[in-house]
């Protein structure tokens, strides 16, 4: 492994940490990113499972999505 490789997150089991942690790693991309960039940082996850998380965070107002990319909005 590389010093700059990211190694990859478990895919948490809670909704809620879901939730913490694809904020957590959309603010680690430089606030935003595309599914496939959050499926390279976690590791046990679907696309699907990738795409519910980021839809909920879109509905709570956390993230907007333009285009391919879903940016962080700065709202907690």
């Amino acid at each position: 492994m590389t010093m700059d490789a990211h190694p990859k997150i478990p895919w948490p089991g809670t909704y809620l940490g879901r939730l913490q942690a694809v904020t957590l790693e959309l603010r680690n991309c430089g606030a935003q990113a595309s599914v496939e960039m959050l499926m390279e940082r976690f590791s046990g996850v679907t696309p699907e499972q990738v795409e519910a998380t980021l839809a909920a965070l879109v509905l709570f107002g956390r993230v907007d999505k333009k285009g391919d990319l879903f940016v962080v909005t700065g709202k907690e």
